[in-house]
């Protein structure tokens, strides 16, 4: 799906998270094409045969695409204990109608944690950065005399699509951390986050001391102090 497409039809999982084994599930759509056809032709929609369509009407969501993903949540999470199961935690992609329409119907009687995903929290700085990237513009005029707008940020050596894209991915796994080290606080995260973007510096002016010590760093500068080697990338 593309970004900003609006869909007619959501639908929802509870995976779990050892296995990966779908738990329960629910779909939404606030599209019946045969009703958009009747509609098109301008066709009566007699209460015969409204009750005769209903077992095969595909509509069963009369709400905004965007609010599928409150809806459906509610749904799982209100039948879980029919299923003999307790959703303690939710996994948000850092919208908050979700898990706020979760709290509000309150099932269990206590809060349900929440945890951001990783991957739609660095998303969300390769977002911001492409933001800022688009404002920062300065008025240029061409050799044709046409006047037009130019980014401050973008072109060769600066804050490119390819420099964004790295930099968000190595946003992910500074959060992360390392498989088997894994980040045991917020100290940690920030100084890993702090690396991956400085990192990125010259050989005149090299900024490596938030990246990580040792031979076996992933900072071929560090590597180089800790065997006494001229630094190589």
């Amino acid at each position: 799906m593309t970004r900003g497409h609006s869909s007619h039809i959501g639908v929802g999982f509870v995976v779990e998270v050892d296995t990966g084994f779908i738990v329960d599930r629910e779909v939404f759509s606030n599209f019946c094409q045969v009703c958009s056809n009747r509609d098109k032709k301008k066709l009566p929609i007699t209460p015969e045969w409204k009750i005769k369509h209903e077992l095969f009407c595909n509509k069963n969501f009369t709400g905004i695409s965007a609010s599928m993903e409150a809806e459906a949540a509610c749904h799982l999470w209100g039948r879980s204990t029919e299923l003999r199961l307790r959703y303690t935690t939710f996994v948000g992609d850092g919208d908050s109608n979700t898990y706020l329409a979760i709290q509000q119907l309150n099932q269990y009687g206590f809060p349900v944690q929440k945890e951001e995903c990783i991957n739609h929290v660095s998303k969300r700085l390769g977002t911001r950065l492409r933001k800022l990237k688009k404002e920062m513009t300065t008025t240029v005029t061409t050799k044709t005399g046409k006047v037009m707008k130019k980014s401050v940020l973008g072109g060769a050596g600066q804050l490119t699509d390819n420099v964004i894209n790295k930099l968000t991915r190595y946003f992910g796994k500074a959060i992360r951390g390392n498989k088997d080290k894994p980040n045991t606080s917020t100290y940690e995260i920030r100084k890993n986050v702090l690396a991956s973007y400085f990192h990125a510096s010259t050989d005149d002016r090299p900024m490596h001391k938030h990246c990580p010590p040792g031979v076996n760093s992933w900072c071929f500068y560090k590597r180089s102090e800790s065997d006494k080697t001229k630094p190589c990338r």
